[in-house]
């Protein structure tokens, strides 16, 4: 996979996949019209990842290594790339969880407030982490890919066992209750129910308290509230504005900052502070409308405590998140994902959970990438289309076994079975860049280069 510069005065010069430029060098191909091999291993891939989709995370980065094999792209075109394989699979994997309730408490299964608290630290660490690739060795890169990976996997693995565990009990638990026994058991992890603790209440409250408490539960169980995609929706408008006035190196400022000067990076600061802010806003959001639900009696069994401190631990996750996946165009997912079934949240919560945020993740990396020119359109809709109905189809498969069987361990086994694949990818292609392309490898890069 060697990527040295070709000469050449015609495509002929040139190997597979590649085309004689009018500087007459040889460059990697448009992706239109595609080949046979870009048609198979785009498939492939996306295939792979819709696999990791259906679970909650965006795993396109860690397949940037089928980019390499088959497509014949370099490390840095290959991750620019797996970001709109990962846009277009979170997002089909997103049209499918956003309108599931959960049958007991009818609640959205997507736990808005987590997405509240996690997206702008998460926000915060892309427009970081898309720097990382610019600057770093390849080899780091693909160190943070394997470092990901070999953690992220081990954990899967040990949360698979722990669900296996959980789901075998709670069958052994319903085959007690059919024969008419009685087991000395706690609800199970994967029960959702609302808990109105009535004794709490004066028997004698008035009318308008219940219909406010109603009214309350209403509003809970939304699949669109609106207070909380507003803060989604600024967020968005933020990042597709803040980063037009930034500009890039292929696109100009609207204001004219000037491309990596002074200002350049000042204005940075700027988005760092306005997510930092919006962090601020949307965590008092968030413990305000806890606290409300607390008041009125309202507790659910698959709710996550979010203290003052879990969500500054889970801001700075997300900031870590954000900065590693931007680098490797992974949504974060992968990387949040341990943590939340670690603190007892449910797997199918947590993975609805995370393919919500993880879209804003792959947007704005895939954002950033185009204006910056590491990316052209005809990419995304290709790589971005093909992975949106892969996912979708492979999410609605999915979701459907989950209700038919009541499994939700499957989602962590597709999680183990995409990162032990990626893995043996990843080595793979480190041997080979090693062997071909070691100075390059090594090599430190100028970031406004």
């Amino acid at each position: 996979m060697s990527h040295d510069i070709i000469n050449c005065l015609t495509d002929v010069d040139c190997p597979g996949l590649f085309v004689c430029s009018l500087q007459q060098q040889c460059v990697h191909k448009d992706i239109f019209p595609p080949t046979t091999v870009e048609i198979i291993a785009t498939i492939v891939m996306c295939i792979f990842n819709s696999l990791g989709s259906a679970a909650g995370v965006a795993e396109a980065g860690l397949l940037s290594s089928y980019l390499m094999i088959f497509m014949k792209y370099t490390l840095e075109q290959s991750i620019s790339c797996a970001s709109a394989v990962g846009l277009g699979g979170a997002l089909g994997n997103f049209v499918n969880v956003v309108f599931l309730k959960h049958p007991e408490t009818k609640k959205p299964f997507v736990n808005y407030d987590i997405c509240l608290i996690v997206i702008p630290m998460l926000m915060a660490g892309v427009f970081l982490g898309v720097n990382v690739p610019k600057v770093v060795p390849n080899y780091m890169t693909i160190i943070i890919l394997m470092i990901v990976l070999l953690i992220s996997t081990y954990k899967f693995v040990f949360n698979l066992m722990k669900q296996r565990r959980r789901e075998e009990e709670l069958g052994n638990q319903l085959m007690a209750e059919i024969k008419g026994e009685t087991l000395n058991g706690d609800i199970s992890v994967h029960e959702v129910l609302v808990k109105t603790d009535r004794e709490e209440f004066n028997p004698q409250a008035e009318e308008k308290e219940e219909e406010e408490m109603k009214e309350f539960l209403r509003q809970e169980q939304r699949l669109i509230p609106f207070e909380k995609y507003r803060e989604v929706l600024i967020m968005i408008f933020a990042i597709i504005i803040l980063v037009l006035l930034r500009g890039s190196k292929a696109t100009k400022s609207l204001i004219q900052i000037p491309y990596c000067k002074m200002e350049y990076w000042l204005f940075l600061l700027v988005i760092l502070l306005f997510f930092v802010l919006m962090f601020w806003r949307t965590s008092r959001l968030v413990q305000s409308w806890q606290n409300k639900r607390h008041e009125m009696g309202m507790k659910y069994s698959n709710e996550l405590p979010l203290s003052k401190n879990r969500i500054l631990t889970i801001g700075g996750l997300a900031g870590c998140a954000g900065i590693i996946g931007a680098s490797i165009s992974i949504g974060g997912g992968m990387i949040m994902q341990p943590f939340f079934l670690h603190w007892g949240l449910p797997p199918r919560d947590t993975s609805y959970t995370c393919a919500f945020f993880i879209v804003f993740t792959l947007f704005n990396t895939t954002y950033q990438q185009l204006l910056a020119g590491a990316l052209n359109l005809h990419q995304i809709l290709w790589f971005g289309g093909i992975a949106f109905v892969c996912s979708f189809l492979s999410s609605k498969i999915v979701g459907a076994y989950i209700r038919k069987t009541g499994k939700q361990s499957v989602l962590l086994q597709l999680l183990v079975i995409v990162s032990a694949i990626s893995i043996v990818m990843e080595v793979y292609v480190t041997i080979d860049e090693v062997q071909h392309d070691y100075d390059k490898l090594i090599a430190w890069k100028d970031i406004c280069g």
